[in-house]
């Protein structure tokens, strides 16, 4: 949001600089930097699912970097998630295979 402020302080900044009296020029202001706060709000959208990465790297960038991420993608904490891969393989057989691991089966 720091670009938000930076615009809005110019656009308050270009407003002093007309006449005091010209109540057109504050409409416009004040109009435009609404529609940028509003387009930044809610239309810009930055995409945040950008990896690359595919398979088991893919895993390990998910258990292993930012809570969020891994929650975002499977719903529970990289800690809850390699606990339910270790009960599936102790309790219920999963195994991996000579491409995937068990990480990546689940």
């Amino acid at each position: 949001m720091d670009d938000t402020y930076i615009i809005i302080r110019k656009l308050i900044l270009i407003k002093e600089y007309l006449d005091d009296d010209d109540e057109f020029w504050d409409l416009v202001a004040c109009t435009t930097s609404y529609m940028y706060v509003y387009f930044m709000n809610h239309i810009y959208k930055e995409h945040c699912m950008t990896s690359y990465l595919t398979g088991q790297r893919w895993m390990d960038e998910l258990l292993y970097g930012h809570e969020k991420r891994c929650f975002n993608a499977f719903r529970m904490n990289p800690s809850t998630f390699r606990q339910l891969c270790a009960d599936l393989e102790t309790k219920y057989g999963l195994v991996a295979s000579s491409r995937m691991s068990t990480l990546e089966k689940l």
